[in-house]
């Protein structure tokens, strides 16, 4: 059995961001790298930092590949080291798609438990899962 892939996210030039699953520049580039190298249902160990190690480590598993409208998506896991959200939890679920210059796009982002934020107008558009 080989090693599990650990990289670090930051280096020299890399400006440290707290965790966040919504607005983490470094956390979205490991997400792009692991969809793109990594096989449905292996984990990829990511250190966001370079002090990082074993348990302080950010998990992200790809869980799926599939088509949907002509693109290649991918749904995942991320668990962080840590209950990182309000509710106590430690991980986030998501989809990302590839767009045509071959970058992954967020679809979504869904946190288990986490409040859906109330939408006044029901004629606003809804998220075609």
């Amino acid at each position: 059995m080989t090693s599990p892939d650990v990289s670090s996210a930051s280096d020299g030039n890399a400006q440290l961001v707290t965790y966040s699953p919504v607005n983490n520049p470094m956390l979205d580039q490991e997400i792009s790298l692991t969809l793109e190298k990594t096989l449905s249902g292996a984990i990829r160990h990511v250190a966001l930092d370079q002090g990082d190690t074993g348990s302080a480590e950010t998990l992200i598993e790809p869980l799926r590949t599939f088509r949907q409208s002509g693109r290649f998506c991918r749904e995942y896991q991320v668990t962080f080291p840590t209950k990182i959200f309000a509710n106590g939890t430690d991980s986030f679920y998501g989809r990302a798609c590839r767009t045509g210059d071959g970058q992954w796009e967020t679809v979504y982002r869904l946190i288990p438990g986490a409040d859906l934020p109330e939408i006044d107008d029901p004629m606003a558009p809804k998220q075609k899962l």
